[in-house]
């Protein structure tokens, strides 16, 4: 629906365009929120028409790959965000992964959240602005071990792939509107959007959703940027 309002061409990808399909005739590549396992294995054909069942499978997570290490950007939200650190192999972990939703629970609120707004993915950003988060997460950056006599320390910065950190959750006052609990202790001060370099390409991760319910206009530019980005390139 944003595409359309905005005047952008897209195609719709079902599980076997993305096995088969010359995806190179593509810029930009966006998975919307789901769970890995569903974008892996699909829903059950019980509650689903057929061209929405089987998921992409490792046929559908290779092409991606390939795609990505062609020089395509790959997009993903959200939950989907989980999906691409697994697949790609990304010095990124799912900071509220495993929490309890007695300590962490953020059902649907608008979150504080600063931008990084010299990057080319935050053109034409404020450096403050409140982003959708509904039951969403946030994003921690690998540090690599490296093991010797002495035992073992951490390397200070992570060998390629690359993560660059355009968006950041508030240190305090992170609540903006709506109701939040555990805010600051699971996702106070971490990455809510990153770009990672990967072979010629890039993924950009969200750990939000930017479009939700086409409301939050707000952080529309930041998926818009992305999109001049990928077809610049």
């Amino acid at each position: 629906f944003i595409m359309d309002e905005y005047s952008f061409e897209t195609d719709t990808l079902h599980d076997t365009d993305i096995q088969t399909k010359d995806l190179s005739q593509y810029d930009v590549l966006i998975i919307p929120s789901q769970r890995a396992k569903s974008i892996l294995h699909g829903n059950s054909p019980l509650k689903m028409p057929e061209k929405f069942t089987g998921g992409i499978g490792l046929e559908g997570s290779l092409a991606l790959s390939k795609y990505v290490e062609n020089g395509g950007t790959l997009m993903a939200f959200d939950a989907a965000s989980n999906y691409v650190i697994e697949q790609f192999g990304l010095p990124l972990k799912d900071a509220t992964e495993g929490t309890d939703s007695k300590e962490f629970f953020i059902p649907g609120s608008l979150i504080k959240t600063g931008i990084d707004t010299t990057h080319p993915l935050a053109f034409g950003m404020q450096d403050t602005v409140a982003v959708s988060f509904n039951k969403s997460r946030a994003f921690v950056i690998d540090k690599q071990s490296k093991k010797g006599e002495g035992g073992t320390e951490d390397i200070k910065d992570a060998p390629a792939p690359e993560v660059e950190v355009i968006a950041t959750y508030a240190a305090k006052d992170l609540l903006m509107s709506g109701w939040a609990m555990g805010e600051k202790k699971y996702i106070a001060k971490k990455p809510a959007m990153v770009k990672a370099t990967y072979g010629k390409g890039s993924v950009v991760l969200f750990a939000f959703r930017p479009q939700f319910r086409a409301q939050p206009r707000g952080t529309y530019k930041l998926i818009f940027n992305t999109i001049f980005e990928g077809a610049a390139e």
